[in-house]
């Protein structure tokens, strides 16, 4: 696999550059193959450990160029076109990487690896039908690859087909059982599942908080902090999904409202967009941290040195958002906000709710969490440029319009007979349904429209809206 070796000193390099290799220190891998490559170029062993090192060492754009040289030399070899298309990946190139995968498919057409990263690749690029065939043949490849679960079940939301989604990630866990990606989602998605009730949907969360707790170290422990000078009390606010969406819209009354005074706010967000959200609301508290970059471990230190008396975790819809506080890394922590039922968090002591949202005597057993209620206990705050009402449009076009703009993945076919209903007793009404960019396509669009016409509603009624500003 090389060309003409430089004598021993070649040859001690090359030597070392495996050594490395297999030690995966890739510095030392990198070092060495350049080595290798001074005394022999035409070394491609050491140029693919080369570029392997770089791809380790989280310079994809270099490994990309790296491994293009030894496919050059080897274009047959389709394992290096599988590790071209994983450097394009990693760039979140997805359309690029398409092409390589192409060529590792032809090239191996029973390798399970190379159809699961052409659906991947697919699937980030927006072709959701190819996507979901070649990730289907890659499971009856090699069934135990839980990423090819996670994407296919992805995709099934895409489509509005959550019940299929749901058995992917479980699916998902069954090969992997403590993978974040299909507990989280499912955490959130199995609120949508007609089948699964109340009792079960407490029952997946509560078992995904005793694991969260019994992971953490034994430092669960968290001291009150002292009076302090100035005699305020520290609250706390940690979302990891901050954004121009829900979480931010109705936090940031409550943040605006606050007595700075008596309490000394800081905020804990995810700001991945560097959303212009962040900026308000930073300037509402006394100390705003970007945790978008921290471990678990990092945000959960974070909270701990700035001896916060009170969290307040403000998004937990997702599986993944309970891991920081099932730390305790506060003496009180209250849930509020963009959540979905219970955290099943022992080490959350109250959820603020109402009585609309959890009847009183009817939902406690639902919960691990204390239930405090209070009228209007959310509140927003539209965009500053958002339109004056106008008058109601079926003053002027003689019939009732209605509309949904909300994840579609929440219309299931229990949701299509109420609504087909209510448009059948109200002669000539019409149905709006928007959807982020779903319903741009065609197949989503089709397959949802086809279920109200099977409950007899004339598809004239009904319009479908993909992505748009609003």
């Amino acid at each position: 696999m090389s060309g003409n070796l430089d004598g021993d000193d070649a040859a001690l390099w090359l030597e070392r550059t495996r050594a490395r290799h297999g030690q995966q220190d890739w510095k030392g891998c990198l070092m060495a193959a350049d080595a290798v490559l001074t005394r022999d170029p035409d070394c491609l062993e050491a140029a693919l450990m080369r570029a392997t090192a770089l791809l380790s060492l989280g310079r994809a754009d270099a490994a990309a160029v790296a491994i293009s040289g030894v496919i050059d030399a080897m274009p047959g070899d389709g394992g290096l076109h599988i590790f071209h298309a994983r450097c394009l990946m990693a760039l979140k190139d997805f359309h690029g990487a398409v092409a390589p995968c192409e060529r590792a498919v032809a090239l191996l057409p029973d390798s399970a690896e190379a159809y699961y990263l052409r659906g991947a690749c697919l699937k980030r690029s927006g072709h959701i039908g190819q996507a979901a065939q070649d990730l289907q043949h890659s499971l009856a490849l090699a069934p135990e690859q839980f990423q090819a679960w996670n994407d296919l079940a992805d995709i099934h939301v895409t489509q509005g087909a959550v019940p299929d989604a749901l058995n992917c990630w479980r699916q998902s866990l069954e090969s992997a059982p403590h993978n974040l990606d299909a507990i989280s989602s499912l955490c959130f998605y199995a609120a949508f599942d007609a089948k699964t009730d109340a009792k079960a949907f407490f029952a997946l969360k509560q078992d995904w908080g005793r694991r969260l707790v019994a992971d953490t170290p034994a430092d669960k422990v968290v001291r009150t902090a002292p009076p302090r000078p100035d005699g305020r009390l520290r609250i706390g606010y940690l979302a990891q999904d901050l954004g121009e969406g829900i979480t931010a819209r109705f936090l940031e009354p409550v943040l605006a409202r606050h007595d700075r005074t008596r309490f000394h706010i800081t905020g804990y967000f995810g700001d991945e967009d560097r959303a212009p959200a962040a900026g308000r609301l930073g300037e509402y508290t006394d100390s705003w941290q970007d945790i978008s970059a921290d471990t678990v471990a990092g945000t959960v230190a974070r909270i701990r040195r700035g001896e916060i008396d009170i969290l307040v975790l403000a998004s937990s819809y997702r599986g993944k958002d309970l891991r920081v506080p099932a730390h305790r890394v506060a003496p009180v922590q209250i849930c509020y906000l963009n959540r979905v039922a219970s955290t099943g968090l022992a080490t959350i002591d109250y959820l603020i709710t109402d009585e609309t949202s959890d009847p009183l005597g009817r939902v406690e057993g639902f919960y691990t969490e204390s239930l405090v209620r209070i009228s209007n206990h959310t509140v927003y705050r539209p965009p500053a440029d958002a339109p004056a009402p106008r008058p109601l449009p079926c003053l002027r076009n003689g019939y009732i319009t209605f509309g949904s703009f909300n994840n579609h993945a929440k219309i299931s076919d229990q949701v299509i007979a109420v609504w087909s209903k209510i448009l059948i007793e109200i002669p000539d009404s019409r149905l709006i349904l928007r959807s982020s960019g779903y319903f741009d396509d065609p197949a989503t669009r089709n397959r949802l429209r086809d279920k109200f016409i099977d409950q007899g509603i004339d598809e004239a009624r009904l319009e479908f809206q993909g992505m748009r500003a609003t």
